[in-house]
């Protein structure tokens, strides 16, 4: 997959309610009127895409391609406050976490879902090399 950069105008970005905020930076509910979807933005502290490690981490999104991985979009840049933002893929239900303790869910979904987080963590752990994944609790 290529670099791709969205215009935040043309595709009309309005970005909403904060969902979270870590050592890396914050993640927003974004909405594309152009796309008629919803997304994440995530946001660095130090809004530098030129940063070694927010560099290394868009170069892995682009190669990342499962069913159990959030999807990488692109990366954009917001007019007003000229910070910059990745754009992924908004996952309806929210983090697993929360999820969980928010749905009543029957043996077979969890088991479903376990398997499902399985393959992801397997194909992170076997591609070229190995990626950990840092926040999964």
């Amino acid at each position: 997959m290529s670099l791709k950069t969205w215009d935040y105008e043309e595709y009309e970005l309005d970005k909403g309610k904060l969902l979270g905020s870590g050592s890396a930076g914050k993640v927003f509910k974004c909405y594309s009127g152009k796309m008629k979807q919803y997304f994440v933005l995530k946001t660095p502290h130090n809004n530098n895409l030129f940063d070694k490690n927010i560099a290394n981490e868009i170069n892995i999104w682009l190669k990342l391609e499962h069913k159990n991985i959030i999807k990488f979009h692109a990366i954009t840049q917001d007019p007003r406050t000229e910070e910059y933002s990745i754009v992924l893929q908004f996952a309806d239900g929210g983090d697993l976490n929360n999820y969980l303790k928010n749905n009543k869910l029957e043996w077979s979904e969890i088991i479903r879902m376990a398997k499902g987080l399985a393959a992801g963590v397997h194909y992170l752990h076997n591609y070229q090399g190995g990626i950990i994944h840092g926040d999964l609790v």
